[in-house]
């Protein structure tokens, strides 16, 4: 399985980096903290390939500048929206991962 990165700051980056990953990858992982606005339907709109929702801090190596519970809302929202995967850290705690399984069912 091969998962490509796509780390962009505004949709039209993304998108024209999205048609060159979506040829050779199988996950295409999107890291919602370097976006200046997210554009959850635009982004789906696109879709071909699984998508994995990506949004780390900067001790994680992200631009993320909220709060923790920021964070958890906008990987959340990912979750409930469509994507298929959702990147979180070992450290996150098992309450965290629990309500993300959740978020994902609903």
């Amino acid at each position: 399985m091969i998962c490509v990165p796509i780390r962009a700051g505004n949709l039209a980056e993304f998108l024209e980096k999205l048609k060159k990953a979506q040829d050779d990858a199988d996950v295409v992982e999107i890291w919602l903290d370097q976006f200046d606005k997210i554009w959850f339907e635009d982004l789906l709109k696109h879709k071909k390939k699984s998508y994995l929702a990506v949004c780390k801090n900067r001790l994680e190596q992200g631009m993320f500048q909220g709060s923790e519970a920021d964070r958890l809302a906008m990987l959340k929202m990912a979750a409930k929206r469509g994507f298929d995967y959702v990147d979180i850290g070992l450290f996150s705690g098992k309450k965290l991962i629990r309500s993300l399984i959740k978020a994902k069912h609903q």
